[in-house]
């Protein structure tokens, strides 16, 4: 029971160190970089880019019921 053991610990031990962590890697970046990863990824932005499309869909609906014909 007792080399069972050892051989578990030393599996995830070896396993452990096999796999560089995600913290070692580190990625340096100019201001000018984080902007646009910043902008690319910032889902409120993709969002927004939308909205004069959504809003011209809205004046057409509005103006239907307003407008007569």
């Amino acid at each position: 029971m007792k080399k069972m053991i050892q051989t578990v610990v030393f599996v995830l031990v070896s396993a452990v160190s096999i796999f560089p962590s995600a913290q070692d890697e580190k990625m340096e970046m100019s201001l000018r970089t984080c902007l646009i990863s910043a902008l690319e990824n910032n889902l409120d932005i993709a969002v927004a880019a939308f909205d004069p499309e959504i809003q011209d869909v809205a004046v057409q609906r509005a103006g239907k019921y307003f407008i007569p014909s």
